[in-house]
């Protein structure tokens, strides 16, 4: 029986320790990809349960928690309400969004008047904002 050299015996185990890494690294991307997949099913389960939670949440209970999270430092609460909120003023005038959230218009006519020449100074035409805010 012939033999192994220091050579073939060193190449062999070589061989051996990189099957053995390989084997690793695709057991650690194996258990990484099902714990991808398990996160990715609970951010999912999450979004669903945030979404039944502020759908039918009316305008004072949002700034009451809006309120309430922002106090508590409830960064990812207040991040939800916030995007409700902003869903909520989605394709309404100034003057819708300050109904719903009860704002109250403290500009004077002449104040927006000088607003008005001020943007369109600088090229920005407002008109069709400050009509809203000046019937108020």
């Amino acid at each position: 029986m012939p033999t192994m050299t220091t050579k073939t015996k060193t190449r062999k185990a070589t061989i051996i320790i990189v099957m053995m890494m390989s084997r690793s690294w695709v057991d650690h991307k194996e258990s990484s990809m099902e714990k991808l997949r398990a996160e990715k099913k609970r951010k999912d389960d999450l979004k669903k349960w945030d979404d039944r939670f502020t759908r039918d949440m009316d305008v004072d209970t949002l700034c009451d928690l809006l309120m309430a999270a922002d106090y508590l430092d409830g960064y990812e609460l207040v991040v939800l309400l916030t995007q409700k909120a902003a869903s909520m003023m989605r394709a309404k005038t100034v003057e819708e969004i300050r109904e719903m959230f009860n704002i109250g218009n403290d500009f004077t006519p002449r104040e927006m008047e000088e607003l008005e020449k001020r943007y369109q100074k600088m090229g920005i035409i407002i008109e069709p904002l400050i009509e809203p805010l000046i019937s108020n």
